[in-house]
């Protein structure tokens, strides 16, 4: 069993209930998501650090060098904190959960954070420096607010941190920064790795790329790598959710809500499937201004939100002026 997979199974179905506000089959799965929490707990002794030999597979990246047990301890606070969120919507409440959260943040702060750097080290011991710690560290809310800024920042500009070999780290990477506010780092991240992806002829997104080392593979031979491969297309949720905006306003899309962030881009241009249909946006940005259009299928109506501005948006195409 991959031990920090099943950890995201509470962060899954939280996931879930906000897109379909179906609690039933949330309620039926929430015991198997605190199991998945009671199995890691079991991992880990009274000083917050995991026991050597105590776990089967803690996957954070395809990389032998990098010192797994920290990140994974990190991506173990993300599950403690999310699924405690999910038992307060489904009226099951777990506030130990949270508790534990935050004893363990003391914990690995203590030991991992590193002063003359402003990052988390793996520990007291091993001092690797990994964007795999950092970002697990921030999703999982060890610091909060402009310290885990300053932590983005730094991780950014680190010479010595370990960055990710796969799209799956990457990811994590793209929803801590989204998370934080830097939304152009996640526009450059995006462009500057998936669009490296694209600059050599790929027409599918892989399993693993390191742009410096091509030919890697965690398997000893690239021929074994999948070319094309689940994890690496999250850029997908990113450009429609975040910087195209559009969201479901109640569940299962009965209703839109669509709320661009261009960072810095003169267009956006995104179609986004619903269960009505396709949404279509066209949107161009400038001097703080927003032209275009927006076409909804029948039976889908919204609001439109930008600078200040709520338009109500119809079944058709919608003109912004």
């Amino acid at each position: 069993m991959v031990q920090t997979y099943a950890l995201l199974l509470g962060p899954m179905l939280l996931e879930h209930y906000r897109f379909s506000q179906n609690a039933k089959f949330c309620k039926e799965l929430y015991p198997v998501a605190l199991r998945q929490i009671e199995l890691f707990r079991k991992l880990i002794d009274d000083k917050g650090m995991i026991i050597p030999g105590s776990y089967s597979w803690l996957f954070i990246d395809h990389d032998a060098e990098l010192y797994k047990e920290t990140p994974s301890l990190g991506l173990y606070l993300f599950s403690l904190r999310r699924t405690a969120e999910l038992g307060e919507c489904l009226g099951m409440p777990h506030p130990e959960l949270t508790k534990e959260a935050e004893k363990l943040s003391k914990l690995l702060f203590q030991r991992c954070f590193d002063k003359e750097t402003g990052l988390f080290r793996a520990d007291d011991k091993n001092r690797q420096l990994s964007w795999a710690t950092q970002v697990w560290f921030l999703l999982g809310e060890v610091v909060k607010g402009n310290a885990a800024r300053q932590v983005w920042s730094k991780m950014l500009k680190s010479p010595e941190a370990m960055r990710p070999h796969t799209p799956y780290l990457w990811c994590s990477v793209l929803e801590a920064g989204w998370m934080l506010g830097k939304n152009a780092d996640v526009r450059k991240i995006i462009r500057d790795y998936w669009g490296g992806m694209l600059k050599r002829k790929l027409d599918t997104f892989p399993e693993v790329f390191v742009p410096e080392n091509p030919m890697f593979s965690s398997y000893g031979d690239c021929l074994m790598n999948s070319d094309c491969h689940a994890w690496s297309a999250c850029p997908i949720y990113f450009l429609a959710t975040a910087f195209a905006g559009v969201k479901p306003a109640e569940p299962f899309f009965r209703s839109v809500r669509i709320t661009p962030n261009p960072g810095g881009l003169g267009r956006i241009r995104a179609t986004v499937p619903s269960p009505k249909g396709v949404i279509g946006v066209d949107l161009k940005f400038a001097s703080g201004g927003d032209a275009g259009t927006i076409s909804l299928p029948e039976g889908l109506s919204g609001t439109y939100e930008f600078m200040g501005r709520t338009l109500d948006l119809h079944p058709g195409t919608n003109e912004l002026k």
